[in-house]
């Protein structure tokens, strides 16, 4: 688990790409996904951002479920980082879903929000990344999600790591799938046709 690694080894930088994994080709977020981050875009709260789950299939990212990133009492009160992450909270997404999917699905990294739940430019995005880089939370593995509105229209852009540790914009799209779908999907390769089957 992602979150395991994190917090037991945190790289100092930007880490290389794991060789035996594909780069990431595409994000494709789930609608259930899209409607809790068009929920949070209407939030008061100055800083929002959450957690991102989820699996790759060759190259594509799919992101299925998303979080805000917990109680704010969690967090110190004098300074909130839109990047924190509570580590028991993570842990917890985590392990229920490794239970779940028996690793399958894992934490893929980070959703935050501008401020005015507008999209800007690609600098300021960069920015947030380089910022989660240091926390240890983006690297080949684990992308940064932007929501947002561009001209009243809804759209994420999402960025993973390239293979000098610069942050690259990856193709984001909604998917045609619905929850229910993918879950079906995941629990049915979870299975196996060799996985032992309840007496009937």
């Amino acid at each position: 688990m992602r979150v395991q690694q994190r917090e037991f080894w945190v790289p100092p930088g930007p880490v290389a790409p794991t060789p035996e994994r594909e780069g990431l080709g595409s994000v494709l977020v789930l609608p259930g996904v899209s409607q809790l981050l068009r929920r949070q875009l209407t939030s008061p709260a100055r800083a929002r951002g959450g957690l991102l789950f989820g699996y790759q299939d060759v190259d594509t990212l799919h992101v299925f479920l998303a979080s805000t990133a917990g109680s704010p009492g969690w967090y110190d009160r004098t300074r909130r980082e839109v990047l924190a992450v509570d580590p028991r909270f993570a842990l917890g997404w985590s392990e229920a879903l490794f239970g779940l999917w028996g690793g399958r699905v894992d934490w893929v990294g980070n959703w935050v929000a501008h401020k005015d739940g507008q999209i800007r430019s690609e600098e300021r995005d960069h920015r947030w990344f380089r910022r989660g880089q240091k926390l240890g939370l983006f690297d080949d593995r684990g992308v940064l999600l932007i929501p947002g509105w561009h001209e009243g229209v809804f759209e994420c852009r999402a960025y993973s790591q390239d293979s000098d540790g610069q942050p690259v914009e990856v193709p984001c799209r909604e998917s045609t799938r619905s929850l229910v779908e993918t879950v079906q999907q995941l629990t049915d390769q979870a299975s196996g046709p060799d996985a032992e089957r309840p007496p009937r």
